[in-house]
């Protein structure tokens, strides 16, 4: 198959944002870097906590390495000679992954001298020094490096419990709000990886017969979360000019003259688009779930719950087709794109 399908086929393995790589001496520093970025909004992965059971251990860290944005090194003293760590060290450079370097116990120059090949591959990116006060006293600075690559949170951050009940200071997210975040990143992830595994005549390609092509599906997603969830609480639409006309239930490419957007623009509106989406949820008790939504569509009688899952059901069947789309393109050039 395909590597592009292989990639989207990796249903067992969860998207995240940042891979952390340590040694299992290290593994309550990797567990307090995770808690931290996860408080912060950031969704991390690290071996003792997200690895699959029975699963071969060098396919599911690469494979979890690639689809990771950002490669965390945790360099010690403990971990610079491990082989372990130097196989995802040297996966992450392959993939062209940005590090960001996080010493323990050693200087940056130390690290230098005594691992080389990680030398090389970290270039001439800069690492921070977790001190005596531990992890959250370099958070701040680990932050600023995470959105200086580009990176943004998929999730609000945690509310402090100190603060909790204080007027002005938010409030902590519902466990149905919660479930229904966590479905919304893994869907919109996976619609987005399905976007990226396409190349441009991909995405415009629909059989004979039919309507609707990858682009479309995609798009039709963005407009789904847009009416199902943005629009039902916030009572206004924040898709870009034009997009609700083409892309709304209903729609015909093959009828459709203006130019459609390019797949960078499309990619830019979903990543856009998810961490709005979990904030607008996350901001949803269980009674608000349950009631009809503040700005309800004419003759719809479901709760603002029910709207929002439908809206997360309906981007899950729209990225089948877009799978079954590229897949016949793929296995059968000839019928396909090329």
């Amino acid at each position: 198959m395909d590597e592009a399908l292989y990639l989207y086929n990796r249903n067992q393995i969860p998207m995240k944002q940042i891979f952390i790589s340590y040694v299992e001496e290290d593994s309550e520093i990797a567990r307090a870097i995770a808690t931290c970025l996860e408080e912060a909004g950031y969704s991390t992965w690290y071996f003792e906590r997200d690895s699959l059971l029975g699963a071969d251990y060098l396919w599911q860290t690469g494979e979890s390495i690639e689809q990771a944005p950002v490669f965390l090194l945790l360099i010690s003293p403990d971990s610079l000679g491990s082989r372990q760590v130097t196989s995802e060290v040297v996966r992450a450079h392959e993939c062209g992954k940005p590090f960001l370097p996080v010493l323990r116990n050693l200087t940056h120059t130390e690290f230098q001298r005594r691992q080389p090949s990680w030398r090389q591959a970290v270039g001439a990116t800069g690492s921070v020094q977790i001190p005596p006060q531990g992890v959250p006293a370099i958070l701040t600075r680990l932050l600023a490096g995470i959105r200086n690559l580009g990176l943004q949170p998929v999730r609000p951050p945690a509310l402090d419990p100190k603060q909790s009940g204080k007027a002005g200071t938010g409030k902590t997210v519902s466990p149905r709000a919660r479930c229904l975040q966590d479905l919304a990143i893994d869907i919109r992830n996976r619609t987005i990886q399905l976007v990226q595994a396409s190349n441009p005549a991909e995405l415009t390609w629909k059989p004979p017969g039919t309507s609707n092509h990858i682009l479309w599906h995609a798009g039709h997603s963005l407009w789904a979360e847009d009416v199902l969830c943005i629009k039902l609480v916030t009572g206004s639409s924040e898709l870009p000019p034009g997009w609700d006309e083409m892309f709304r239930m209903g729609s015909r490419p093959a009828s459709w003259k203006t130019p459609w957007p390019v797949k960078d623009e499309l990619l830019s509106q979903l990543s856009a688009q998810l961490p709005r989406l979990v904030e607008i949820i996350g901001s949803l008790g269980e009674t608000h779930l349950d009631r009809k939504p503040p700005f309800p569509h004419r003759g719809d009688t479901r709760s603002l719950g029910e709207s929002i899952s439908h809206g997360l059901h309906d981007e899950a069947n729209h990225q089948g087709e877009m799978y079954l789309l590229l897949k016949i393109q793929r296995l059968a050039p000839d019928r396909g794109a090329g």
